[in-house]
């Protein structure tokens, strides 16, 4: 009697894993059914340039490294952005001084390259947009500093202008 408890109990444990193993991967989500878009960066090699037809393509600085932003919903009003710090109250704020280059819209389709220079440990550089849900967004660009089989070695943080 316990050997027949205990198959059946692994009959229902195989049934049930492999149940929730669901189907097909739906793949990406319309650009209606997602309320953020996220924006990623990554140092713009040849291979990642290759899976796009076209993009966006700016350069603040000759001798900058390449990079290239991604989004995955279009998203309104880009722009790449000086970053610049005011001191309130003894607090460093981060501000958006404005575009040095703007795009009507980014989408997944049509990403944004980038050729600048990170400056020090505080980023200088960034991007605005209007994000799906409307909401005005402001992202700056760090650079992690460490090496890239630690971390990547850019990532974007938001911040309130």
């Amino acid at each position: 009697m316990k050997k027949r408890l205990m198959a059946l109990l692994a009959a229902c444990a195989v049934a049930v894993t492999l149940g929730s193993c669901g189907g097909e991967d739906p793949g990406p989500k319309p650009n209606d059914e997602i309320t953020t878009a996220t924006i990623e960066i990554q140092v713009a090699t040849d291979e990642l340039l290759s899976r796009y037809d076209s993009f966006y393509e700016y350069t603040e600085n000759e001798t900058g490294e390449l990079l290239l932003l991604t989004t995955d919903a279009a998203v309104q009003d880009f722009a790449f952005i000086s970053v610049t710090y005011e001191e309130i109250d003894g607090e460093l704020i981060m501000m958006d001084a404005g575009p040095f280059f703007h795009i009507g819209e980014l989408t997944p389709e049509k990403p944004f390259v980038v050729r600048m220079l990170p400056i020090g440990s505080l980023p200088a550089h960034g991007v605005s947009y209007v994000d799906v849900d409307g909401t005005e967004k402001q992202i700056a660009i760090y650079q992690s500093g460490q090496d890239p089989d630690e971390a990547p070695p850019y990532y974007l943080v938001e911040f309130e202008d």
